[in-house]
């Protein structure tokens, strides 16, 4: 048998690689390094009223933005294993309402 990437077959029931354990963690660690991303802008933003370290804000930035990439990649691979059902999850609908105002505030 030839095993997908996005999958693997246990028994008759098809298991996608988002639904697992380790895709759980990572990404519960992307929204972890979200969240003190968040927490050293509100710091350093407290800091620099004036915006003079533009090369900080510049760097938050590009992480912000990298991170939301992540976000939305995650969000299109549950939708693609569970279907739009998963839409109807609190998880779901928090994700479709969070990740385009990640977008925006990028």
């Amino acid at each position: 048998r030839k095993a997908s990437k996005s999958s693997s077959s246990l028994g008759s029931t098809k298991v996608h690689w988002v639904n697992t354990i380790r895709a759980d963690m990572l990404f519960a660690g992307a929204v972890v390094a979200y969240a003190l991303l968040i927490g050293i802008e509100v710091e350093f933003g407290s800091r620099d009223p004036h915006g003079e370290q533009q090369g900080l804000t510049i760097g938050v930035t590009c992480v912000e933005m990298a991170l939301t990439l992540v976000f939305l990649v995650e969000f299109v691979l549950r939708v693609r294993a569970d279907g739009f059902g998963y839409l109807c999850r609190p998880s779901g609908i928090m994700d479709a309402l969070l990740i385009p105002a990640s977008a925006v505030n990028c």
